[in-house]
């Protein structure tokens, strides 16, 4: 059975029992995501990054989520992130935060974002890296009914892909460096990949 579908007050008490973790992950996208122009969230859960950053349109493919992010105020429709149902070039600003590890096909994801996006615009990337000590730790959380379903991508893997889209430009951001079980306070971002487990990527449309 879905877990996004069937335990949305789980997903939700997280962000509540790991506030720190839930900062320190915000705070870096609010310093390398540009906060102006149309904006959509791809995977957009319950809208606990789209609301606060102001993105005004999500896709969810589960109900019970999009319904939350619409009482968030995001206008929330229905579908997965390897078929957007939007025309090329409508946004200018496209996020995905951690939906990468649950697409069937993370690669096609990244091309339909990149479809949508507006020349000029940017695309957020944020993932769990797979060879961070966050990375390690839930992918050792086997019984856990969201983890389980999850792949973990590699930062550099990550970033590949991102490159062979032809960005103009492309920047990296990490925190969450102290491992498990985290820090006492959100941390501040710092430049590139290597040390942190939530790792931020910026790609600029051309």
């Amino acid at each position: 059975m879905d877990p996004f579908r069937t335990q949305v007050e789980r997903y939700e008490r997280w962000f509540e029992d790991h506030r720190t973790l839930y900062r320190s992950e915000l705070r870096l996208v609010r310093a390398l995501f540009p906060a102006a122009g149309r904006g959509l969230e791809v995977g957009v859960g319950t809208g606990r990054f789209a609301a606060p950053l102001g993105i005004g349109v999500g896709v969810e493919p589960s109900p019970a989520m999009a319904a939350r992010a619409q009482a968030r105020g995001v206008l929330a429709v229905l579908g997965r992130g390897e078929a957007l149902p939007f025309l090329d070039g409508t946004f200018a600003r496209v996020l995905i935060v951690v939906a990468l590890c649950f697409a069937e096909d993370p690669t096609r994801m990244l091309a339909e974002a990149w479809r949508v996006l507006a020349p000029g615009g940017a695309l957020g990337v944020g993932i769990v890296d797979r060879d961070s000590a966050w990375g390690r730790h839930y992918r050792a959380r086997a019984t856990d009914p969201f983890y389980r379903r999850a792949r973990f991508y590699a930062a550099g893997e990550v970033e590949a892909w991102l490159r062979g889209l032809g960005p103009a430009g492309l920047e990296a951001g990490q925190t969450l460096c102290t491992p498990p079980p985290g820090p006492d306070a959100p941390e501040w971002p710092r430049a590139g990949y290597g040390q942190g487990g939530f790792v931020f990527f910026v790609a600029y449309r051309p």
